[in-house]
């Protein structure tokens, strides 16, 4: 076998190849064209130049970069994830969706946090996703420019983009018999969502505020492809086709704001390994008062906790795959305001299996119930909480969701009138079935 690397533009670029939700652009796609090779989905990169703005008020307004003087910040453990709104690949002959993320950046919400440790974020994710470990340096690091209005300095970035189809174990075929090439889109996040005051007030004083916005230049995705040998290419291309197996992230989103709090989906999945869910209060969502990517427990109107003091995961109405209730220390001394040890292990074992987990940024600093209005007020970059479930880290063949619903029951203390919006992302095995009349994707 031997190895070649392709490097593309995306397919919609404006003339003056820059993109950004504010000016028209919210969707990045690239098309990598059906041929004769074994596509390494963990080589994919997303490469670039980003940039902040905001336009100064006046008789003739203008786009500036950010400076030290402006109270704009941005989510310091996503990053440049969290300009990403959707992640969709699909398959360019049918166009068939293989896998659609949804709340992309909310998903990557917990998963980098979870899945990095602090010198990730600080060091090497640093320079390829524009991490940090704290709000403030993200502002003087990446938000700000360092020029004044003449500035022309831009944060480079090389991203992957971790989803289920991507991190699969085996190379994709992405010739005519196989996949038939590989459709990447992706939905950028409204500047409203992505950006937030750093003071948590947005009003006469900072109406350039409103006018934010984020911008993509120089984009290109990077991969790498492989030459099958001749014994593989005849068993790729032969008429009884081939199947690839992947692993695949489905989100779905709902509201609660009770005390009795139900979680109620029909799932439709066959082989689901796992769920995890996170949390903002709904008036946070596009709101540039506040960091739209925030991930902490619940909180009444006065932002006293809501302590979870009773935590079921249900399949069909019943307990499962624990059949009994799992009660948080809160339920006896609402006064305890540090997580449940065993709801934060279920959230990071639904993320990543908790007993090989070699590094992350969960401490008890980060995941206690605080009464902080505002994220950027907590240690090590904000909280980081959410509740979860790992169905199947053994067999790796997952629990049938098809014909039962799945659900979540919470008592709360959540006593006051708060919608709270709640991110659920389901783990499951896919199969893709693809031979020379097409492909079906079995789930």
């Amino acid at each position: 076998m031997s190895n070649r690397y392709i490097e593309l533009v995306p397919t919609n670029v404006p003339s003056d190849g820059k993109i950004s939700f504010k000016h028209g652009h919210p969707v990045i796609q690239f098309i990598i064209g059906a041929s004769d090779y074994l596509l390494l989905g963990s080589s994919i990169r997303l490469c670039g130049d980003f940039k902040c703005f905001l336009n100064t008020a006046g008789d003739t307004p203008k786009s500036t970069p950010a400076t030290s003087r402006d109270y704009l910040n941005m989510n310091c453990r996503t990053g440049v994830y969290g300009a990403f709104d959707q992640l969709v690949i699909k398959n360019v002959g049918q166009f068939s969706t293989i896998e659609h993320i949804k709340n992309y950046n909310r998903m990557m919400a917990s998963y980098m946090p979870v899945t990095s440790a602090h010198s990730d974020v600080s060091s090497h994710f640093n320079q390829t996703a524009l991490t940090t470990g704290s709000p403030c340096e993200q502002k003087v690091s990446v938000v700000n420019g360092t020029a004044g209005e003449n500035d022309t300095e831009l944060n480079s970035f090389s991203v992957h983009l971790p989803c289920g189809f991507f991190l699969g174990q085996q190379p994709i075929f992405i010739g005519q018999q196989g996949i038939n090439g590989v459709l990447i889109e992706i939905h950028l996040t409204p500047d409203s969502q992505f950006f937030h005051s750093e003071t948590g007030y947005v009003g006469d004083e900072m109406p350039n505020l409103l006018d934010a916005y984020y911008e993509f230049s120089n984009l290109k995705l990077t991969a790498e492809l492989v030459t099958p040998d001749p014994q593989s290419m005849r068993q790729l291309t032969s008429k009884s086709g081939s199947t690839y197996q992947y692993n695949s992230i489905s989100s779905y989103y709902t509201s609660i704001n009770s005390s009795n709090a139900i979680v109620n989906f029909n799932l439709g999945l066959r082989n689901v390994l796992g769920v995890w869910a996170n949390f903002i209060e709904a008036k946070r969502i596009n709101n540039f008062k506040y960091d739209g990517l925030e991930t902490r427990f619940l909180h009444n109107t006065d932002n006293s906790p809501a302590f979870i003091k009773t935590l079921i995961f249900t399949k069909g109405g019943v307990k499962f795959p624990e059949n009994y209730d799992t009660e948080t220390l809160q339920k006896d001394d609402p006064n305890d305001d540090f997580a449940d040890p065993q709801v934060i292990r279920g959230f990071v074992d639904a993320i990543t299996q908790f007993s090989k987990l070699s590094r992350t940024m969960i401490s008890p600093a980060n995941t206690y119930q605080n009464s902080y209005e505002f994220d950027t007020q907590q240690l090590d970059g904000g909280a980081i909480a959410g509740v979860g479930m790992a169905y199947d880290q053994i067999s790796g063949q997952g629990v049938d969701f098809s014909t039962q619903n799945f659900g979540i029951r919470m008592d709360t203390n959540l006593i006051t009138d708060v919608p709270t919006g709640l991110y659920l992302f389901v783990h499951s095995k896919n199969t893709i079935v693809f031979n020379g009349s097409g492909i079906q994707i079995l789930k």
